[in-house]
């Protein structure tokens, strides 16, 4: 609402506001009533309006004098009223009140080198930020700089620099991002789809994103990892952290520390200094909270940390295993239960944690390092229309309903808490399926904020002539029920990290897997791998302990090299190396050549990239399926097509062979699970089939599961088992210097090296046995020595620089000479 009120004046000068103050409102109150009047610097010639323009979350009118204030119903946070004064001759002045409802503003300085040097005659801030201080612009300071000092209420603020640099013919500015924001937001879309670069680049103008500014409350103590040092040889590390009060707090009355849930004295009064020496080597978690004496709790500092392996090995000297929570082991029978779902294979089918976690001596005995678990955040209840017209339940995790709840068909939060601690005692890490793209319309997030969302366009739909899943591919829908978040918006990006952290630290995680990828703005990687470093791995104090965040971008190579870098993911699945590894070694439907150079090509785009290759997961068809069946229409038929073989040996050799190209890579090895027994499966839902119907039993070891499987899977679990094992002990399987060692249309072999071990890979899919002699120092190989085959023991004897490797058909040798 807007009114006038008349105000008798004598000057002659113009109207002007003078200074204006922040103006605090109690959320829960009846709101203030101010006089507008004596804000005034100068009432003009004689008989002024004033009018009033209240922002977001606030409530504003004048009758006479009296300004009245009202915060809006559940609004909290910085917001403003625009003041405008006209006297009779039409001259004005405007000015903007900030406001403060519910919480102290904070005070924060922004820092700008401008990139116009001298000529730069006036720095100021724009973007939303402008709504929330009275004035936007720098002051220019004594070094060439330029700084502004605000009183913002917490939250999040996107905003810009605008430089002016003055002519003689004229002021021309600029827009420019910041380049020490901690955090960015994006416009949607504003890369055309088949563009493949992206940069949050300061040093040009007119910048696509805009910097944000996140404000937190200063009225809580507030923690930071100062010093992180880990010597993993001695078994020791050092940690200091820093604690500061908040904005009014007279001390700091409460402090607590713990390493892996057992307190510590680490407390001097001011600050905590840790130093622990006998660390075993596995994962160690250390905590830290503060209290004032006003009851104010600090944010918890979280340090995870692992000293098993160094940090280049950590994750690559093992596999990672894709545990499909709701078909792996069903343990508890309590948590079972069915949501009406009318596809087969399309509801949940009792898989829990507690199964999970009693799978873990097996996954062990098979060199997995690392499981990926399904999304354990709560799913919609009922059925869901999906494809064949069949309706399906959210068994997959992919329809959160919640921000920080479990999901109950998978168990209860103390399942979850004890299969991660448990696979931490052994050694593996944790990656949580983060869900972050969209939410199921249940989700209060959904029901409460419809104003987060994305207009609905399906993702499989067109425009134009391009379906959405291209054409549209950061704001489609995935179905109607799945609305499709906004992450232009501040509220959207801080609420959605804050949750993806809180699961990190609240459940002792070390990774994610970033889900749908390119269906989300690069800003929510650059923010995320940011609010990584910042919370969870400390750089800046040493820390090294990398939580790894793997993406999912089903597409090409240089859309999954897009969103990969130091200020986005630290990897990807490597989808063009599973379709060759697929044509060269399963099919035969491409050459080696074809292969080695798509091995080269990722090796090159995605150095130093921590890369995952696989040869399946739940949305392909299973590897043996394919070899022996191609493709299957799932929906042809009632019920829905079921695979149930191969029964031949060539599909499962090709496996094997696909396996050992696998497991000596220096990516990451994924298992979906069941493709160690070379389970069968068409498309989604049958590529999902119970891990139960193939071992009747939870396996306590690899050789418990080989009494379970027939000659031909288990001839897969041995290989896979063997290369597991192995790579744990041969650094050279995953890193070193790599050299083609030989190359036909039947043969392809490579020899990788470090220090002083050696690993010589040799694949041979054709139908022929293959009898290959060669040198062995132009690959920085051993001239003489034995060299054992880590898949049969198997030994070859080379002498004078040379070696012969006999190869049978369809099969593979992993030669290995030293290691650890």
């Amino acid at each position: 609402m807007v009114l006038l009120l008349l105000l008798a004046c004598q000057s002659s000068g113009p109207p002007a506001w003078g200074a204006l103050n922040t103006v605090y409102l109690d959320p829960d109150g009846q709101g203030v009533i101010l006089d507008a009047g004596a804000w005034l610097a100068d009432r003009g010639d004689g008989r002024p309006y004033i009018s009033v323009q209240a922002a977001g979350g606030l409530l504003a009118q004048i009758r006479g004098s009296d300004l009245s204030l009202l915060p809006a119903l559940d609004f909290q946070g910085s917001t403003s009223v625009a003041l405008t004064v006209t006297d009779r001759q039409g001259r004005l002045d405007t000015a903007t009140l900030p406001v403060v409802v519910g919480t102290a503003a904070c005070p924060v300085t922004l820092r700008r080198d401008p990139a116009g040097g001298d000529a730069v005659s006036a720095v100021r801030l724009d973007g939303d930020i402008v709504d929330a201080v009275v004035d936007p612009a720098l002051t220019q300071n004594d070094d060439g700089s330029w700084s502004i000092d605000l009183d913002l209420a917490p939250g999040s603020y996107p905003y810009r620099f605008v430089e002016t640099v003055s002519f003689s013919q004229g002021d021309q500015a600029s827009t420019w991002c910041d380049p020490d924001a901690a955090q960015i937001l994006c416009p949607a879309g504003y890369i055309n789809p088949g563009d493949t670069t992206w940069s949050y680049d300061c040093t040009v103008p007119d910048p696509s994103c805009d910097s944000l500014l996140i404000v937190p409350d200063c009225t809580l103590p507030q923690l930071t990892v100062s010093k992180l040092a880990v010597d993993r040889s001695a078994g020791t590390v050092q940690v200091d952290v820093d604690a500061a009060m908040g904005v009014g707090a007279v001390a700091i009355t409460q402090a607590s520390a713990s390493l892996d849930g057992q307190p510590i004295d680490a407390w001097d009064g001011k600050a905590f200094h840790v130093e622990q020496s006998g660390l075993s080597a596995g994962r160690h978690t250390l905590r830290f909270d503060v209290t004032d004496a006003d009851g104010n709790t600090s944010d918890q500092a979280w340090v995870p940390l692992w000293t098993d392996f160094d940090p280049d090995s950590s994750w690559r000297a093992g596999s990672i295993y894709y545990a499909f929570t709701d078909r792996l082991v069903n343990s508890d029978a309590d948590n079972d239960g069915a949501e009406g779902a009318s596809a087969d294979l399309g509801d949940y089918m009792g898989g829990d944690w507690a199964g999970t976690q009693a799978l873990l001596p097996y996954l062990d005995d098979l060199g997995v390092r690392t499981l990926w678990i399904s999304n354990p955040q709560d799913n919609a209840d009922g059925a869901w229309p999906g494809s064949c017209d069949l309706d399906f339940a959210g068994y997959h995790a992919y329809w959160p309903v919640s921000g920080r709840d479990v999901e109950p068909h998978f168990g209860s939060d103390q399942d979850l808490r004890d299969l991660i601690s448990a696979a931490h005692a052994r050694g593996m890490r944790i990656v949580m399926d983060w869900v972050g793209n969209h939410v199921h319309q249940d989700h209060p997030y959904a029901i409460d904020h419809p104003e987060w969302f994305n207009p609905q366009d399906l993702c499989e739909d067109y425009t134009g002539s391009e379906q959405n899943w291209t054409a549209l591919p950061e704001t489609c829908w995935f179905a109607s029920y799945l609305p499709d978040l906004d992450y232009t918006r501040a509220d959207v990006m801080d609420t959605m990290l804050d949750d993806a952290m809180w699961w990190a630290r609240t459940y002792d995680l070390d990774g994610f897997r970033v889900d749908a990828a390119k269906h989300m703005s690069h800003a929510v990687q650059w923010n995320l791998q940011h609010r990584v470093q910042e919370q969870i791995e400390y750089p800046d104090a040493g820390g090294d302990t990398q939580f790894w965040t793997v993406g999912e971008t089903f597409d090409g190579a240089d859309q999954i090299a897009a969103y990969i870098g130091p200020d986005q993911l630290d990897g990807q699945f490597d989808f063009p190396l599973y379709w060759a590894i697929r044509g060269a070694l399963g099919s035969r439907s491409t050459s080696l050549s074809d292969l080695w150079a798509t091995l080269s090509d990722s090796a090159s785009r995605y150095d130093g990239a921590l890369m995952s290759v696989f040869l399946g997961n739940h949305d392909v068809p299973r590897f043996t399926t394919e070899l022996s069946e191609g493709d299957t229409d799932i929906c042809d038929g009632t019920p829905l097509a079921q695979a149930s073989g191969p029964w031949d040996d060539w599909s499962y050799q090709g496996l094997q062979l696909a396996w050992t190209l696998v497991l000596t890579r220096p990516d990451v090895p994924m298992i979906y699970y069941g493709d160690e027994i070379g389970m069968p499966g068409y498309g989604d839902p049958d590529n999902r089939q119970p891990l139960w119907w193939y071992l009747d039993a939870v396996p306590a070891s690899v050789e418990d599961a080989l009494k379970m499987v027939d000659d031909q899977r288990g001839a897969v679990l041995r290989t896979v088992a063997a290369l597991g094992q192995a790579r744990r002990q041969h650094p050279a399987m995953y890193s070193g210097i790599e050299t083609q060692w030989w190359i036909s249309d039947d043969v392809l072999a490579y020899a990788r090296t470090t220090g002083d071990d050696h690993v010589l890979v040799v694949l041979n899919p054709g139908d022929s046995e293959q009898w290959l002699t060669n040198g062995l120092s132009f690959a920085s190989l051993p001239t003489d020595g034995v060299w054992t085959d880590v898949i049969t023991g198997e030994t070859v004897t080379a002498a004078n620089d040379q070696i012969t490797v006999t190869v049978p058909a369809r099969s593979a040798r992993v030669l290995v000479s030293g290691g650890r």
